[in-house]
């Protein structure tokens, strides 16, 4: 069980969830890590950005709103994206 029950990974985000980029990980490190990381900020993700999940069916590819823009990508890309609920202001 996470101990931070705040952050998980992107994969893990229903539809309409707002969360914040905190980092990217790779289970191979090293040089893919950076391949990742640098094929991520091309499609506007980086740390710190807010995102918004607008589909996520458990099974398939999730789309994601990134300020303006539309973002889709597979499970695999979104389970090594950790994000941080973001609470709406009101």
């Amino acid at each position: 069980m996470n101990q931070y029950p705040n952050i998980q990974s992107l994969s893990y985000l229903k539809k309409g969830e707002k969360a914040v980029i905190l980092e990217f990980s790779s289970r191979s490190g090293g040089h893919g890590h950076t391949d990742f990381q640098t094929r991520m900020e091309a499609l506007g993700l980086r740390k710190g950005t807010v995102i918004e999940v607008l589909v996520n069916d458990s099974h398939g590819p999730v789309m994601l709103r990134v300020a303006e823009t539309r973002v889709a990508m597979g499970r695999g890309m979104a389970e090594k994206i950790k994000v941080k609920y973001k609470q709406d202001e009101t």
